[in-house]
């Protein structure tokens, strides 16, 4: 998604610095958050996961959720801080995004995402789950919250509940083939990947030692000075990945598991040291 966003940012119909409202009504983000606070999670926005919402999912599994629907769990809540003052990551940032690229577009995000990446790079197993049908994923027992329920329970309420914050779904030569060509300079521009890989002030993401960018997050293993990895985790009910990109070597590592409670970050560390010698 930040991707798209920064193709409409060098197209000249996105400015990354202009109010979000600019580009999206319904309904318009608050006031003073920046398009380049939403791709960074300096908005303040709260997340999404607010009283009511895992009872929304769990009452009505069967039926998808719109993003006005998302939103409105957030529409009262005060915000965490003042735009652009702190940082903090928020699933209703990139849901504001998915709306910003349908408006901007006049398209369904799904439609952009597949003309404007999936179907360019050949990524034959990536699909925005909700919107579009792809090849089956690995089900495994579904947890939300304290509750576990069976691996056939109904995934609509949950996947479309995260919507373009998290309902992508790939797979290891997909990521390989899209990091590839991000850093090939094939998806945007040299200047907004520069954007993308410069860290917020003060941001600091659940994966391995890292700072967030916009829509990546960046890794300096301690075990090999000067290796900057990007990536980024994943993780929604009955799934859980982690992927880092060296850009110098063209390698993608990634990591997938059904359990939100697994750690990948030693599984992470232990595969960069095994490719680079140690």
């Amino acid at each position: 998604m930040a991707v798209l966003v920064l193709q409409l940012v060098d197209e000249g119909r996105v400015d990354l610095d202009a109010p979000a409202r600019t580009y999206v009504t319904n309904p318009p983000p608050p006031a003073g958050v920046t398009v380049r606070d939403l791709l960074q999670h300096t908005s303040g926005l709260p997340g999404e996961a607010q009283p009511g919402f895992l009872e929304r999912i769990q009452g009505q599994p069967k039926q998808p959720l719109t993003p006005q629907q998302i939103l409105a769990f957030t529409r009262d809540v005060p915000p965490l801080f003042e735009p652009g003052t702190g940082w903090s990551y928020s699933n209703t940032n990139y849901i504001y995004l998915g709306l910003l690229i349908e408006d901007v577009t006049g398209m369904p995000v799904a439609n952009v995402l597949r003309t404007r990446i999936i179907q360019p790079l050949g990524l034959d197993d990536t699909y925005l789950a909700g919107a579009e049908q792809g090849p089956p994923v690995i089900r495994a027992p579904v947890r939300i919250g304290d509750h576990e329920f069976p691996y056939d329970y109904p995934y609509t309420s949950i996947v479309t509940s995260a919507w373009t914050a998290g309902a992508m779904v790939s797979s290891a030569a997909d990521l390989g083939t899209f990091f590839r060509a991000l850093f090939a300079g094939k998806l945007i521009s040299l200047s907004a990947l520069g954007e993308m890989t410069t860290i917020a002030p003060g941001s600091q993401a659940d994966e391995p030692p890292s700072g967030y960018g916009l829509g990546l997050t960046e890794w300096h293993p301690a075990e090999f000075p000067g290796m900057q990895l990007y990536g980024h985790g994943g993780g929604i009910a009955g799934f859980l990945t982690l992927v880092f990109h060296d850009p110098v070597k063209g390698i993608t590592y990634f990591a997938a598991g059904t359990d939100l409670r697994l750690d990948f970050k030693p599984t992470m560390l232990e595969m960069v040291s095994y490719i680079n010698g140690h």
